[in-house]
């Protein structure tokens, strides 16, 4: 067994570090400068912070590289034909996640386990859920150690019973335990939204209106989340504040009047898109029809005002989308599926969904 002081003693004699190394981060920015010195470059490190991560390798840490030369394995996962793993900023958010876990080394698995023990582990269901996040799951292992195989026994998607395998891995026991706590917090998080859409879709199944999610995500999971209310078979509402035009309460406010924010809008938006213009009341709603909007969120409407609403819209301009926000529950979502209204917007699929218990087990 070795202390803390010896076990980094050991890396730094590892890395052919001198003495005035204090820290992880200050040995690899050393060493960085060291190497740049003799390449004729001076950037002095000791005033840059660095951005560079460590990856536990076993015995010592190696800086990760720069997200531009990932390499992922093939059929890493598609969706819609788009392959957001392998975005920018997925990666950069992997490799965020990643350092702040493992930024200075596993130091548990260093001093008690051997290098060149293996390991075989199954990530299984705690309780009934729908999977998401698999992916992203294999990512991080992938980032950590690229030798540790990743074997999927399920799909994103299904819906699943408790102590069902989802997946197994293979590997060094250090690489296995130290990719272990993320690759769960993204396949707990991911498929806890997806199980929680697959409630509300399932409520709203009786009536004609769509489930979909809003812009009340986790910061910088966005596309993520939004991935895994697909998974669990909900619709997207805008990714951005630039992939809609959606006019609301603040904008009326700045803008003057609802009839002229819509006239802006449809005099100047890209003609693939189309007007949304948010109402209180029914009264908002027969302006905004007036106005030509192309879609109408009604706000916090209570359901015989929504049955009116939708009375309104049919006589007076049947084309136009109506969507409901505001106060929706999975008690009530039944309800107002049956009203008549295309759209049901839930931003409790994101900011509200619990993270679902699953685990990692070692085999023998």
């Amino acid at each position: 067994m070795h202390d803390a002081h010896s076990v980094f003693e050991l890396l730094k004699r590892s890395h052919g570090i001198s003495k005035a190394a204090r820290s992880p981060t200050h040995l690899f920015t050393q060493k960085r400068a060291s190497r740049e010195s003799r390449n004729g470059m001076n950037k002095d490190y000791s005033r840059t912070p660095s951005v560079q991560l460590f990856i536990w390798t076993g015995t010592y840490l190696s800086p990760v590289a720069d997200t531009t030369n990932w390499f992922l394995p093939p059929r890493f996962g598609t969706v819609g034909g788009v392959d957001i793993w392998r975005t920018p900023h997925t990666l950069a958010l992997i490799d965020l996640a990643i350092e702040e876990d493992l930024g200075r080394g596993d130091i548990t698995s260093l001093i008690t386990i051997d290098p060149d023990v293996p390991a075989t582990a199954d990530f299984v269901s705690r309780q009934d859920l729908v999977v998401a996040g698999l992916a992203m799951a294999q990512a991080v292992f992938h980032r950590v150690a690229p030798e540790v195989t990743f074997e999927a026994l399920a799909s994103d998607g299904d819906a699943v019973r408790r102590s069902r395998r989802l997946a197994r891995v293979h590997g060094p026991a250090r690489a296995v335990l130290a990719a272990e706590r993320t690759a769960l917090n993204f396949l707990q998080r991911l498929s806890a939204v997806a199980t929680l859409t697959s409630r509300y879709v399932a409520a709203a199944a009786g009536g004609t209106a769509r489930v979909v999610d809003t812009r009340k995500t986790t910061p910088g999971y966005r596309s993520l989340e939004k991935y895994a209310v697909r998974c669990g078979g909900g619709g997207n509402h805008r990714a951005d504040l630039g992939s809609g035009i959606l006019i609301k309460d603040n904008h009326l406010a700045a803008a003057g009047s609802l009839a002229k924010a819509v006239a802006h809008a449809k005099a100047k938006a890209p003609h693939l898109m189309k007007v949304e213009v948010e109402v209180d009341s029914l009264d908002q709603l027969a302006e905004a029809l007036e106005a030509g909007a192309d879609i109408v969120l009604l706000d916090n409407f209570l359901s015989p005002q929504i049955i009116e609403a939708v009375a309104m819209r049919n006589m007076r301009s049947s084309h136009v989308l109506l969507e409901v926000s505001g106060g929706v529950t999975l008690d009530r979502i039944a309800e107002l599926s049956k009203t008549g209204v295309d759209l049901i917007s839930v931003g409790a699929l994101t900011h509200s969904a619990l993270s679902v218990d699953i685990g990692l087990d070692f085999v023998d």
